[in-house]
């Protein structure tokens, strides 16, 4: 497409990783791409989710990127980068601002806080989507 890439269009796993997603997910047409910089080597793509850019996280191993599912700011899409297909979405309590920090710091796990709202860190397991837990963070009491 024409757009510009920004820091945005550029996600890093939150623990030391050589994996890297590179690209947007913002209309489904459009494409990121996950590469191994330690071989140099496109892994996969990813296409058709329609998902909000800035709030990405991509697996330590490569595998998973999960992103806020579009307008939905209780729900997060999972998209399974080895098998080349969405899993579905984690759901969440309706959140009055949506899930302001999304990481994915073991291969098989995913945590997204909201900080406003509820004050949660939310747990779950990849890849079937079981939520773990809940943890409170001691906000907004």
């Amino acid at each position: 497409n024409n757009r510009r890439a920004t820091t945005e269009d550029i996600i890093y796993p939150v623990v030391p990783s050589q994996f890297v997603a590179v690209g947007t997910n913002a209309q489904k047409k459009d494409n990121r791409e996950i590469w191994n910089l330690g071989t140099g080597e496109k892994v996969g793509v990813i296409t058709g989710l329609g998902v909000e850019t800035f709030d990405g996280a991509l697996s330590p191993d490569g595998r998973y990127f999960v992103a806020r599912a579009g307008r939905n700011e209780s729900a997060l899409s999972v998209y399974d980068v080895e098998e080349k297909k969405p899993l579905g979405e984690l759901e969440a309590e309706r959140l009055l601002s949506g899930f302001t920090t999304v990481a994915v710091p073991k291969p098989n796990l995913v945590v997204a806080i909201n900080s406003f709202g509820n004050g949660k860190a939310h747990v779950w397991q990849l890849p079937g989507g079981e939520r773990l837990r809940d943890i409170p963070l001691g906000w907004n009491r």
